[in-house]
């Protein structure tokens, strides 16, 4: 029986169709070089600083309504003052679920995510600068990230909002001053600052509901912030005494419970709550006066005012007048805190809460604290003064100032 000739291939494909080996490390060095391809584009999509809007990519926590949060300070007074569902009325929270009052709430962990400005926009984005998405566009103001990381407070042109993160709509929230923005532990409010209608040189703190409700006043006081079990600190209006010495006060508001006035030696302007203490910070000028009295310093108490002692001293350098931007560890343990002056100066810092040396997290340029991260493992901050033109920098650090990182090139206050 004659066999049939075998064809001879006689061209480069035909030589690769008959080798079956080199036929099958052609197709996987294909799919290989497709996968790296199509992983490369995805890349370029999602975590350039010019990324189309969305959020899809960012991962945010499941939607849980918040849990109840009584009015502040008993006796709070009412306004029908513009808000989100403001029509006066009781203080309400329309997520009422019957819970006990005074009850603790469920306070979540924060959300491991970073609010920054850049280039007139404000984004969120993981604590390590990827996944970055807009928020809102906003070239000037101040602005404060919920616990939970699905809200932005934004208060720019004396107005506040409330800007969702993932896009799905932004709600006027009535007047504000650009100071400081704190939130309620489980994302359900805001306490912010308001200029006094019936005094101008007063402000009052506001506690300001994310879902309708009423807009409440809660005290005569300067900028709040507000500690994880949902206690708040101000500063209260201060004054100088007979001999020209400043005399101010903390006001303290336990969660559900009654304001209390906490004197002090001097004239607080700002204040942070934490696990059983409140930090606070005292200038050395009086209101009115034209030279220090005391010398400025951070200090430390209870929240019942007992055990107040200095834990910072007064600047080494003589061109800040005191200190700011305080931000308490989630453990309250560590103090971020900053040595400031009028003209932008800064300089960034570390110090134990329970004593100890500050420990710099300043290297060269204007430093801005802006808060810790969500497991406390890091601070971030801002360097370089865009006041006179200097780029700016999103950084984090360990507390210690060592481990510095680059978050975001660009990105400011």
């Amino acid at each position: 029986m004659d066999e049939a000739p075998v064809p001879i291939p006689t061209s480069w494909w035909e030589r690769m169709l008959a080798d079956r080996r080199r036929l099958a490390a052609l197709a996987v060095a294909a799919l290989v070089l497709l996968g790296l391809v199509g992983f490369g584009v995805a890349r370029a999509l999602t975590s350039g600083e010019g990324a189309d809007r969305g959020g899809a990519d960012l991962e945010l926590p499941p939607a849980d309504p918040p849990s109840v949060e009584e009015t502040v300070a008993p006796g709070a007074e009412e306004t029908s003052s513009a808000g989100p569902g403001g029509t006066g009325g009781a203080v309400a929270d329309p997520d009422d679920d019957g819970a006990t009052p005074g009850a603790a709430p469920s306070v979540a962990r924060r959300a491991p995510l970073v609010a920054y400005r850049l280039g007139g926009e404000v984004f969120v984005a993981r604590e390590d600068g990827s996944q970055p998405v807009r928020v809102a566009a906003s070239a000037e103001g101040v602005f404060a990230l919920s616990p939970d990381g699905r809200t932005l407070a934004l208060v720019e042109g004396g107005e506040l909002s409330f800007v969702a993160v993932d896009g799905s709509g932004r709600t006027p929230a009535g007047p504000a001053a650009a100071t400081a923005i704190a939130w309620w532990p489980d994302s359900s409010a805001v306490a912010v600052v308001r200029p006094s209608t019936g005094a101008p040189d007063v402000t009052e703190v506001w506690r300001v509901p994310l879902r309708g409700g009423s807009p409440a006043r809660v005290l005569d006081a300067g900028a709040p912030s507000i500690g994880p079990d949902g206690t708040l600190a101000a500063p209260a209006p201060a004054s100088a005494d007979a001999g020209g010495a400043p005399r101010g006060s903390v006001w303290v508001v336990p969660r559900g419970g009654t304001a209390s006035a906490v004197p002090v030696s001097g004239h607080p302007t700002e204040c942070a709550p934490g696990a059983g203490s409140v930090v606070f910070a005292l200038q050395g000028v009086a209101p009115g006066a034209a030279t220090p009295a005391i010398e400025p310093g951070v200090w430390a108490m209870r929240p019942d005012g007992a055990s107040q002692r200095r834990i910072v001293g007064p600047p080494a350098s003589p061109i800040p007048f005191g200190y700011g931007r305080l931000s308490l560890s989630p453990d309250g343990r560590t103090l971020l805190f900053a040595e400031v002056g009028d003209d932008g100066y800064s300089r960034a810092f570390t110090v134990p809460v329970a004593g100890g040396t500050p420990r710099p997290l300043t290297v060269r340029r204007d430093t801005y604290p802006l808060g810790w991260s969500s497991d406390g493992a890091r601070v971030f901050f801002v360097e370089g003064n865009a006041f006179q033109g200097e780029p700016t920098s999103l950084m984090s650090a360990a507390p210690d100032g060592t481990g510095r990182r680059v978050v975001v090139e660009g990105a400011g206050l």
